[in-house]
C-alpha cells in the first residue's frame, strides 16, 4: 500500500482494535454480498495523511477489490479518529457502489473528490494483500521499514515531535497509565534513573 503524498514516509498503523471494528462493521453491513468472502482492512497514519484500504476478496478468488482513500490532515486542528471515520465513510460508499451498480467505475489512480466540505482522494486497485505481502517477503522488502516504533523515541526527539507521534495515534491523556503523555523531561528523568541504578 503506497501513500498518495510523495513525501509520506514514516507511518503508524491504525490501532488494531479500530481496524477490527471496521472489519466487523463492513462484514455485517455487507454480509448478503460478501457470502463467504474476505474483508481486508489496512490503515496507515502518516505525518500529514491518513491512508485506508478496504479490500474485498470473493471466496476461492485471487483478485481483490480495493477501495483506497487518502485524507490529508493538519495535526494542529484535525481529530485523527474523525479523519479515519471520513475515510471509512468513503470506503463504504465505494463498496456499496461496487456491489449494487453493475457498471460502477472507479478511478485507477488518485482522484480528488469533495466529501462533507473536505478534499479526499480515492482510487481502486486489485492488489491481493496476502500475495503482495508474500512477494515482499521473497524480495526482502519489509513493510515495517518505515514503521514508527517506540525505539524511534530517543533523547534527541523534541517535545513537538513526540507530541506529533502521540497525536498521529489519536491518543488522549487518559490513554496513558500516568494520565498524561510522556514528555522530553520525563524521558530524561527516566534515563537519569537508569544510569544511577
Amino acid at each position: 500500500m503506497q501513500p498518495r503524498l510523495k513525501y509520506s514516509s514514516k507511518w503508524t498503523p491504525i490501532p488494531a482494535e479500530l481496524a477490527q471494528q471496521i472489519n466487523e462493521l463492513f462484514s455485517e453491513n455487507f454480509s448478503s454480498y460478501i457470502d463467504g468472502g474476505t474483508v481486508v482492512v489496512e490503515g496507515r497514519i502518516y505525518l500529514k495523511e491518513v491512508l485506508l484500504r478496504l479490500g474485498y476478496r470473493a471466496k476461492n478468488e485471487l483478485r481483490q477489490a480495493n477501495f483506497e482513500i487518502s485524507v490529508e490532515y493538519d495535526r494542529n486542528k484535525d481529530n485523527m479518529i474523525k479523519m479515519i471515520h471520513i475515510a471509512v465513510d468513503c470506503a463504504a460508499s465505494m463498496m456499496e457502489s461496487f456491489f449494487t451498480e453493475q457498471n460502477a467505475e472507479f478511478p485507477r489512480s488518485w482522484e480528488k473528490f469533495d466529501f462533507s466540505g473536505r478534499s479526499i482522494y480515492l482510487q481502486f486497485s486489485s492488489t491481493n494483500t496476502a500475495l503482495e505481502s508474500q512477494a515482499d517477503q521473497l524480495l526482502g522488502i519489509q513493510a515495517e521499514d518505515n514503521l514508527m516504533r517506540g525505539d524511534d523515541i530517543d533523547e534527541d526527539l523534541t517535545e513537538e515531535e513526540l507530541d506529533l507521534k502521540i497525536s498521529m495515534l489519536g491518543l488522549e491523556d487518559e490513554d496513558f497509565p500516568e494520565k498524561k503523555p510522556p514528555t522530553k523531561a520525563t524521558k530524561k528523568t527516566a534515563k537519569k534513573g537508569q544510569r544511577q541504578s
